[in-house]
């Protein structure tokens, strides 16, 4: 399995403020792309959680209706605190593990593979492309698609979504499965205090992910399996 450590310049007014010379504002998320017909056994991608309880980096503790739950029984959570153990025991990492670095709290992740569905030899394969999350039991499943785009918010708002593409059609951004009746209830009822973990799921990875304000780097800890064809670009 390969696994790599990226630290990428991040700066979260960027999505709703032009810098200097700036023409175009910043929209922050990860493009993935399958060649046809290969597979993906896993690509596991793992980030310091922004919004779980236990966060205290840079002084920034989120209140408790905006926490997510810890998770430890997400089978996606477990294997990314698994990772982070690894990465804290090596010596090389030991200051990125230190009070107040990526390494010292707790880390969520995403999960893609793409499976042949098709159990009869006879026909072609029937490719589909499953995402999963720490922060929701949802699974999420692409059919056919060669390339998406997961998209961490806009100018207007951080609510995470997809763009499906393929060699002949780029569909709109998407919110996948029941994302948009969960945001829609998590919007109605959240000036009542509804809690976010009640409805988080693919719609809230943004929030999750991308580092507050008295941060400037994002930090993605990737581990891609020996049979993933996947190729997963930052886009920034």
């Amino acid at each position: 399995m390969v696994n790599t450590h990226f630290q990428l310049p991040y700066l979260n007014t960027d999505q709703c403020m032009l810098r200097p010379r700036q023409k175009e504002h910043g929209s922050y998320g990860l493009i993935f792309e399958r060649p046809n017909f290969y597979l993906c056994d896993e690509l596991l991608i793992c980030y310091p959680s922004q919004v779980v309880g236990n966060n205290r980096r840079y002084g920034i503790i989120t209140t408790v209706p905006y926490r997510l739950r810890e998770g430890r029984k997400n089978n996606i959570t477990i294997q990314c605190e698994q990772r982070r153990k690894e990465f804290c025991f090596e010596e090389k990492n030991r200051h990125l593990c230190k009070l107040g670095q990526p390494g010292s709290t707790i880390w969520h992740g995403l999960m893609i593979k793409t499976e042949d569905i098709n159990r009869n030899p006879s026909n072609p394969p029937v490719l589909v492309t499953t995402i999963s999350l720490s922060i929701t039991k949802q699974k999420y499943e692409i059919k056919e698609t060669l390339k998406f785009h997961i998209k961490f918010g806009r100018m207007e708002d951080l609510f995470t979504r997809v763009i499906l593409e393929n060699n002949t059609h780029k569909s709109n951004q998407l919110l996948l499965g029941n994302d948009n009746n969960l945001l829609r209830e998590y919007i109605s009822k959240v000036d009542k205090g509804a809690h976010l973990h009640k409805y988080a799921a693919l719609w809230a990875l943004g929030l999750d992910l991308l580092p507050t304000s008295a941060e400037r780097n994002l930090h993605l800890f990737v581990y891609k399996g020996c049979a993933c064809s996947i190729n997963v670009w930052v886009n920034c």
